[in-house]
């Protein structure tokens, strides 16, 4: 195990993630001697934030080196354990992003990560969340698939989004999705195969629940047509053929009547 502790002034006091704006991480393993990334974060929602990023291998006497824009606080390596960098860049304006990057060697299993910490006293200022967009549907059996893009979190995580589906431009029973943070996407159930329905999105911090998004386009749920899975059933028999009649239902012959039938019984 290892660890780097870091002090810093100006920061939100708030406890826990809920001092946290953005977070991105990625891992992977080098084969040459490579500049890893945690991958960009999503745009910041208030001004004078912090971006930290982090990195951790396995050890492999690696020389790390910090990445370009981020100041190194600390360097573990090369050791032959477990390697160690943090760094951070400062984030004046809101809706920036931020990658934190870091040099690292050959043949390498490495975890990046870049977590964005609102400033002092923004957290009391959060407002809703801003609007979903980008919300597209596709219908299935009885189900549609939705997907969006999240919008700015108003200052606070986001904690939820509530999909509803409409028929013309009544509301039926919604769908919420949760987690921390939830995903962007939720599969909506129980829906009328051959009716076409739209879909909104509205997210919810823990200030309260933004706007609701634009409608997507309208999808129509049909039947697949191909039969469904049911669950499994206890026979009396062992049946070693099937045969589907044009009536629709299924002749099993068991097992000691196909013996039998050998015979010539």
């Amino acid at each position: 195990m290892g660890a780097i502790a870091s002090e810093y002034s100006g920061l939100s006091t708030a406890a826990g993630t809920a001092a946290v704006d953005q977070i991105a991480s990625t891992s992977g393993t080098t084969k040459t001697a490579a500049t890893v990334a945690s991958g960009a974060t999503a745009a910041t929602s208030g001004s004078n934030e912090l971006a930290v990023g982090m990195y951790v291998d396995s050890g492999f006497g690696d020389s790390l080196a910090s990445g370009s824009g981020f100041t190194q606080r600390a360097n573990v390596s090369p050791a032959s354990n477990l390697e160690l960098l943090s760094e951070d860049q400062a984030l004046p304006s809101a809706g920036a992003t931020a990658n934190a990057t870091v040099g690292t060697g050959a043949s390498t299993v490495w975890l990046m990560a870049t977590v964005v910490f609102d400033a002092a006293n923004q957290s009391s200022q959060a407002t809703v969340p801003g609007t979903p967009t980008n919300v597209s549907a596709t219908g299935g059996d009885g189900s549609a698939t939705v997907s969006w893009t999240a919008p700015s979190n108003g200052g606070a995580p986001i904690t939820s989004y509530t999909v509803t589906p409409y028929i013309g431009s009544t509301a039926q029973p919604a769908t919420a999705v949760n987690g921390s943070p939830p995903v962007t996407n939720a599969t909506v159930t129980g829906l009328t195969n051959g009716t076409a329905y739209t879909f909104t999105v509205t997210a919810t911090n823990s200030v309260g629940t933004g706007a609701v998004s634009a409608p997507s386009t309208s999808v129509t749920p049909t039947s697949s047509g191909g039969g469904t899975w049911g669950p499994l059933m206890t026979w009396p028999m062992v049946a070693i053929h099937s045969i589907l009649m044009d009536n629709g239902k299924v002749l099993a012959v068991r097992r000691l009547a196909a013996a039998r039938a050998h015979r010539g019984l």
